[in-house]
């Protein structure tokens, strides 16, 4: 089956030192022109960040007397003191390109070709980098704002392409759209994984992905300028010579003394090589695609590191199921765009990632489902600047839809949502005012079972009851804010044996184990400042209490059917929590 990006509709207490908050807009110095996606960074720490697309940016410092450094493709790199910087935070940038007199490369001369061959050696061999990520993604429809996913990871990558993303946090935005959500599923590993040099069976082909020879027989290409800085940055157009929709044309800037790729640009109109597929089958259909990607470097000892990934999509989608009024026998079709950034910042550092485990087949949706809203993370990272639009957008989900993650208590309107089991949450937090119920929560009830070696069907267990611990670690300034939750796990919960009056209890004095035992450890994690590593070492070892406290549980109380024991367990729960399952159930009455 085709892996790619599925399109849905569906009816329907921290402290951060002071520091100082600078913002900006770098601008075209002859057109006055927001530059989007220009790179800021102060000298002195090497804090950076980007600009967003109206060239708005923020950078917080506690250093007055620091120095901006500011660079752009295409444009002269320019330093700029702070006190300056504070009188006028206009900042303009001046082109650094001239352009030559147009020159188109024919398969006789090799110039052209090597440089591109060059690059691509440079590409192959290219080191493997680390870094924290930043992911935001808009969607619309009609020009209506339909959908925000805004997250954090940590990426490992080298020039080609990503290799991975850890997911740290996220939220998202979403409104309906005729009563029907738009939903983007795995965009960010569709478009921010391919792959320059080959293996991109979704998308159109581009010119590093040929040797010299293939290249020649494949693409045109033409010079159209140098830069007028030290970097002598060539800039050329590519284009492919059967223009049918299978192959990128675009544009690149390679330095010229060092083969390295600086920047390149990747287009596409009306591409029958897409990743966008329908979530379920026979759910409509696609096309009209066109595809733009673009993928900045800097240079970093000797080597091209990849900066920042923007890219922006257009198609046509159409829902035979929705039947237009005026015309009963023609689809609806609705013209649905977006456009996303991926920044690559703190290079060779790491987001300390949740101490959670998520099934590997749960999208970037499913993983913000399951999240309480950490204030102490959000306020320390910013991304980048809100646009006029993205704030415009989400005043729109707030009023006409829902917003979840961006504070505390958003997740309730999400988790109403109507339409199947891509908006189920199948994790619970632990709460005194909510017990958990074998019916209520869904928790599945079908025998879990395996085929034997002559085709019957047979069980492989009777029950699992699984919870874990979350503990998610985020280091300011000289301490670490530490948040954690006890968290049910419905997804990897089953019980095959009957429904009987000792059942809940016996599973919810499970949970309330791990909630006696996550309290144990925030005491231990506040008393005294810690490091990460020491953290870890005491997490590691509330986990493993844990394990041997569940094990003992287990033996003792065999699903609850053991009354005497369950109570000397309902009674640890009750001195530790106040909680008395045993009332709540009403165990004693029912076996009087």
């Amino acid at each position: 089956m085709k892996n790619g990006i599925t399109l849905l509709f569906l009816f329907l207490s921290f402290c951060i030192s002071a520091q100082l908050n600078y913002q900006g807009n770098v601008k075209d110095s002859k057109t006055k022109q927001p530059i989007p996606f220009c790179a800021i960074a102060f000298k002195d720490n090497a804090q950076g960040c980007i600009s967003n697309e109206e060239g708005v940016f923020q950078l917080n410092s506690q250093n007055k007397t620091d120095t901006l450094l500011i660079s752009c493709i295409g444009y002269k790199r320019k330093r700029i003191s702070l006190n300056a910087f504070l009188k006028d935070p206009v900042i303009l940038l001046e082109v650094s390109e001239f352009n030559l007199q147009e020159v188109v490369i024919y398969d006789k001369d090799d110039f052209l070709f090597e440089i591109f061959e060059s690059c691509r050696k440079k590409i192959v061999d290219s080191k493997q980098n680390t870094s924290k990520t930043y992911f935001v993604l808009e969607s619309f429809i009609a020009e209506q704002a339909v959908e925000l996913l805004e997250c954090y990871y940590n990426s490992s990558f080298n020039q080609s392409s990503l290799r991975s993303l850890d997911f740290k946090n996220g939220r998202v935005g979403m409104a309906p759209y005729n009563d029907r959500f738009f939903v983007n599923v795995n965009i960010s590993k569709a478009f921010t994984f391919i792959n320059l040099i080959g293996g991109n069976s979704d998308l159109p082909k581009n010119p590093f992905e040929y040797s010299k020879r293939q290249l020649k027989k494949t693409y045109r290409l033409k010079f159209l300028s140098l830069s007028e800085d030290e970097t002598k940055l060539i800039h050329l157009e590519f284009n492919p010579i059967e223009d049918n929709g299978d192959y990128f044309s675009g544009e690149v800037w390679i330095e010229q003394n060092t083969g390295l790729l600086q920047k390149v640009s990747l287009r596409v109109s009306n591409t029958r090589k897409h990743p966008f597929l329908p979530l379920f089958k026979g759910e409509g259909s696609v096309d009209e695609v066109s595809l733009q990607i673009n993928k900045s470097y800097f240079i970093k000892n000797g080597d091209a590191v990849l900066e920042h990934i923007d890219f922006n999509y257009q198609l046509l989608y159409h829902h035979p199921h929705n039947k237009s009024l005026l015309n009963p026998n023609k689809d609806t079709s609705y013209r649905v765009s977006s456009k996303g950034l991926m920044h690559f910042y703190d290079h060779d550092k790491a987001f300390i990632i949740p101490y959670f485990y998520y099934d590997k087949e749960f999208s970037d949706y499913k993983k913000i489902a399951s999240l309480s809203y950490n204030e102490g993370f959000w306020t320390a990272n910013t991304g980048i600047v809100y646009s006029q639009n993205m704030k415009k957008g989400i005043q729109y989900f707030k009023k006409n839809g829902f917003l979840l993650n961006f504070q505390n208590g958003q997740s309730s309107n999400f988790m109403m949502l109507k339409g199947g089991k891509f908006f189920e949450n199948n994790y619970l937090l632990w709460s005194e005012k909510k017990r958990i119920s074998l019916k209520k929560d869904k928790i599945i009830h079908d025998t879990i079972s395996t085929n034997s070696s002559n085709g019957q069907t047979i069980r492989s267990s009777l029950y699992q009851i699984k919870a874990q611990m979350f503990l998610d670690l985020n280091p300011m300034a000289d301490s670490i804010q530490h948040y954690s939750a006890a968290v049910f796990d419905v997804y990897e919960t089953f019980y095959n044996l009957p429904e009987e009056p000792e059942t809940n209890c016996f599973i919810n004095i499970y949970f309330d184990l791990f909630e006696i035992e996550r309290r144990k450890m925030e005491k231990t994690l506040s008393q005294k400042k810690l490091t990460a590593q020491e953290m870890d070492v005491i997490y590691k070892k509330s986990i493993k209490n844990l394990e041997i406290q569940s094990k003992d549980y287990f033996s003792e109380v065999e699903r609850g059917k053991k009354l005497k024991a369950l109570e000397k367990w309902n009674l640890y729960v009750k001195d530790n929590l106040g909680i008395d399952n045993f009332e709540i159930f009403q165990i004693l009455s029912q076996k009087k």
